[in-house]
């Protein structure tokens, strides 16, 4: 269901931009930024956040069932990947679609510049960003 999906992706971005807010984090223009992709078209970042002078990128991926759940997180990598501009980079996932093994070690091997990506579960990043540990 397009319509569900999107209702929890509005609700996830809801939760980072208080909890990113609150812990002194400052979405920067139109809270999102721009990367680019192997393929040489633009890559939406979710949130743009700076604290204390350095900048964050925050790309979120929501998944519902699994499937494609796996090629999803090597795309966001890839794109992050390549956005060399800032201090720490995270790939936030959420849903029950993704397995356990969804984790920088797998991507680590395979894909140039995945070790530059935290990638982290919603509950982990909202915790990281609440103790100001991006």
């Amino acid at each position: 269901m397009p319509g569900n999906t999107q209702m929890h992706r509005a609700k996830i971005m809801r939760a980072i931009d208080d909890a990113l807010f609150s812990s002194g984090y400052y979405p920067l223009g139109r809270k999102t930024g721009t990367g680019i992709n192997p393929l040489g078209r633009d890559y939406r970042i979710a949130r743009v956040v700076r604290r204390r002078g350095k900048l964050f990128a925050v790309s979120v991926q929501h998944q519902e069932v699994s499937g494609t759940a796996e090629q999803k997180i090597a795309h966001h990598c890839m794109c992050l990947g390549a956005t060399p501009d800032f201090y720490r980079k995270y790939l936030v996932l959420s849903g029950p679609g993704f397995s356990t093994l969804a984790n920088n070690l797998v991507f680590n091997r395979h894909i140039p510049r995945a070790k530059t990506i935290r990638i982290v579960t919603l509950s982990k990043f909202l915790d990281r960003v609440g103790k100001r540990l991006l």
